[in-house]
C-alpha cells in the first residue's frame, strides 16, 4: 500500500485505487493472518507505504537469510522475547519467523535477539501467550530518520556514495 503523493501517482496512471481505511484494515489482517512481515520506511512522521513482506520473495529479507545480518537491512526498536516458564516448545513461531531468529532448544523457544527484527508474527499465533514484544533499551535504539531524502543519504554515506541533493 501506498501513501501521498505515490498513491496519487498510482491512481492517476490506473496502477492503483483508492481504498477505505475498512479495507486498509483488512489487507494488514489478512496479510499477518498468512505470515507476512508489515514493512514501512524508516522516517518519522507520515510514511510512504507498507509492504507486506515473506523471506522467499521479499529482496530485503532474502537479504537478512542470505547475508546473516538482519540489522544491515531492518531496524527496529522492538524484539521478541519467551517466557520459557509457559512456553511448551510447540515450535509454531518458528514456522512464523521470516529471518530464523528462533529455535527451540530442550523444549522452549529461544529467540536471538540481534536476528530478531520486531515484526511480532510470533505473538500473534503462539497457543501459550509466551512470547512479548518488548521494546528495546534506548541504547540500541536505531536512528529514525526525518524524511526519505535522510534516509537515502545516509545509506549512501554507510556505502560511501554521495547524493547530489542535500
Amino acid at each position: 500500500m501506498t501513501f501521498g503523493p505515490a498513491a496519487d501517482y498510482y491512481i492517476e496512471n490506473g496502477l492503483g485505487r483508492e481504498i477505505t481505511r475498512e479495507e486498509a484494515r483488512a489487507i494488514i489482517l489478512k496479510a499477518e493472518e498468512q505470515g507476512l512481515v508489515h514493512c514501512s520506511s524508516n522516517q518519522k512522521g507520515a510514511k510512504l507505504f507498507i509492504c507486506n513482506c515473506c523471506g522467499c520473495c521479499c529482496g530485503v529479507l532474502q537479504a537478512v537469510n542470505k547475508h546473516n545480518i538482519p540489522t544491515a537491512m531492518t531496524k527496529s526498536n522492538y524484539y521478541a522475547k519467551v517466557d520459557p516458564e509457559t512456553c511448551t516448545g510447540c515450535e509454531s513461531c518458528v514456522d512464523r519467523c521470516q529471518v530464523n531468529a528462533i529455535q527451540v532448544q530442550d523444549g522452549n523457544a529461544t529467540i536471538e535477539k540481534a536476528r530478531c527484527i520486531g515484526c511480532g508474527l510470533c505473538v500473534s499465533t503462539c497457543p501459550t501467550e509466551s512470547i512479548s514484544i518488548v521494546h528495546k533499551g534506548k541504547d540500541d535504539l536505531p536512528v529514525m530518520f526525518s524524511d526519505p531524502i535522510a534516509l537515502v543519504q545516509a545509506m549512501g554515506k554507510e556505502k560511501g556514495k554521495a547524493f547530489p541533493f542535500e
